[in-house]
């Protein structure tokens, strides 16, 4: 097995176990799940998921109940264990109850912010403009907090998604850099375009802008104004793939196996960068439900590149309907830039 690959899964922070008739390899993870149990949860594993090279299943292993998905390589199988637990329903709950809070406060804040814009001109003052601004600007931070918690909620349901629609993903990079030039003026961000010929993604178009406004997002927040963004688009085989490439203060590797849980990374609350936690827990969740994958590589110091992959799509570009979501371009890019754009975005030269 390559060195290359167990050190990928040394950061992974799902329990994996790696054999053929017993353990030959466990990450840190399984180490603390199961301890000195490892033999026991690996039998009790290839039991529950009989000869099957691939696929996923509930599972009891070293007395402990799991979820667990197995795929073969190089003729070992490969058991990725989540433990199941009560408070992941809590969770859940917790997540639904705050997402339509923060909802229903964001819209009575622009509900308000609506009633004061239409005496600002009576009023004639540039002070209370800028005010405003800062007041409208907390709201779009509310409602972009609001939306990812709702993606947390809901991939506690299933990841289970109807994909009608395809999209140019190098069409939607474009128009997200030209938007940002506009909001990020002292920001250079550029697309590196590998593709011999234009390729398609099946999935929601607005839900790829997410991921890519979550990744723009988290770089600008961890780089220099004056270091490069750099958006890489290639093709191997029947895979897409982007990378977001930055040259920021990098993850310390000790955080490298938690940066796609909500919730489970220490986070330092007087960091105005810092935020809730929920911005790679979004990437992860709305890239698997287009069939894709992220993996992430850092180095403090030097930078940081995610990088995405998803199955090519053939056809014609087709377009799908968002939920309520199919709010305007502008406004989704007000909101889930909220973090990183500055106040004066939002005066109402930008809102109307």
């Amino acid at each position: 097995m390559e060195d290359r690959f167990l050190t990928i899964l040394d950061g992974v922070s799902d329990a994996v176990l790696l054999g053929i008739d017993g353990v030959e390899y466990a990450n840190p993870a399984a180490r603390r799940l199961f301890g000195e149990r490892l033999e026991e949860a690996f039998r009790d594993l290839c039991e529950t998921l009989g000869d099957a090279g691939e696929g996923m299943a509930a599972a009891t292993a070293a007395g402990l109940r799991c979820s667990v998905s197995v795929c073969c390589r190089d003729g070992r199988r490969i058991f990725f264990v989540q433990r199941e637990e009560r408070e992941a329903q809590d969770l859940r709950r917790l997540a639904l109850s705050v997402s339509a809070g923060l909802r229903a406060s964001a819209n009575n804040q622009r509900s308000a912010a609506a009633m004061i814009r239409s005496g600002m001109e009576e009023l004639e003052s540039d002070k209370l403009e800028r005010n405003f601004a800062v007041y409208e600007h907390g709201a779009f931070s509310i409602m972009r907090d609001a939306e990812n918690l709702s993606l947390l909620s809901r991939r506690a349901d299933s990841l289970e998604w109807d994909l009608p629609a395809t999209f140019d993903p190098e069409n939607v990079i474009r128009e997200l850099i030209d938007s940002l030039k506009i909001y990020l003026p002292g920001r250079e961000i550029r697309l590196e375009n590998a593709l011999k010929e234009p390729a398609l993604i099946r999935g929601s178009r607005c839900d790829f802008e997410r991921i890519l406004m979550n990744l723009i997002s988290n770089a600008v927040k961890y780089t220099e104004e004056d270091s490069p963004l750099v958006i890489a688009l290639t093709r191997a085989g029947e895979q897409i793939g982007i990378r977001v490439i930055d040259r920021g203060c990098g993850i310390p590797p000790e955080r490298m196996g938690e940066i796609f849980h909500a919730w489970r990374l220490e986070r330092d609350l007087r960091d105005p960068k810092a935020g809730i936690g929920l911005g790679l827990a979004a990437v992860r969740f709305l890239a698997e439900r287009m069939d894709g994958t992220v993996l992430v590589e850092s180095r403090p110091g030097e930078g940081t590149v995610v990088s995405l992959h998803f199955p090519a799509a053939q056809g014609m570009v087709t377009h799908l309907r968002d939920d309520p979501a199919a709010y305007d371009a502008a406004f989704r890019l007000l909101t889930h830039m909220a973090d990183v754009l500055p106040g004066e975005d939002y005066l109402s030269r930008f809102m109307d």
